[in-house]
């Protein structure tokens, strides 16, 4: 399975294999050719730096249908540890992408312990979460426990919600 999500703006295939980039200085080059042999190939470089920061997730696909297989990226978290997650699900009505977006878990209830989810030497992790096909169609949210505590707020710590639909989050 593959799956290309789009997050601000960037998009970049997800297989079942995927992990995130390690910690480290990456070096991107890019390079176009001149529109004839006398205009000369234009470079351009830039480095960027990727560093452990507080704990994010991630969760991909963003929507799809119930018994679907989301992916669960983790980064940011103290190394070779395990982090335990947490699955809330949304009560309120509708259930839409911008009940997710709320600074709480208020429009939530807790619905199942996840993990703990492993973590490697560069604080990074990753759990494949299957719903099932009789799961119903709603918004859910992943957090850590210091988000569900509310020590780490939930703005700022990644795309954290998701939707089992058959249609859209956006308009459920």
């Amino acid at each position: 399975m593959v799956v290309t999500p789009t997050v601000g703006g960037w998009t970049w295939p997800v297989s079942e294999s995927s992990q995130p980039p390690t910690p480290n200085t990456y070096v991107i080059t890019a390079s176009q050719a001149g529109q004839n042999p006398s205009t000369p190939t234009v470079v351009a470089t830039a480095t960027v730096q990727i560093v452990a920061g507080t704990p994010h997730l991630l969760v991909v696909p963003r929507e799809a249908a119930p018994g679907a297989t989301f992916q669960i990226f983790l980064g940011g978290f103290p190394a070779n540890t395990s982090a335990p997650l947490y699955l809330y699900r949304c009560v309120t009505t509708p259930c839409t992408e911008q009940s997710a977006n709320s600074s709480t878990v208020q429009n939530y209830r807790y619905a199942a312990q996840l993990g703990p989810v492993a973590i490697n030497a560069a604080g990074q992790g990753r759990l494949a979460l299957a719903s099932r096909a009789s799961d119903p169609a709603t918004a859910f949210i992943v957090v850590t426990r210091e988000m569900a505590s509310g020590t780490q707020s939930l703005f700022g710590s990644g795309l954290i919600w998701f939707c089992t639909t058959t249609t859209s989050c956006k308009t459920e």
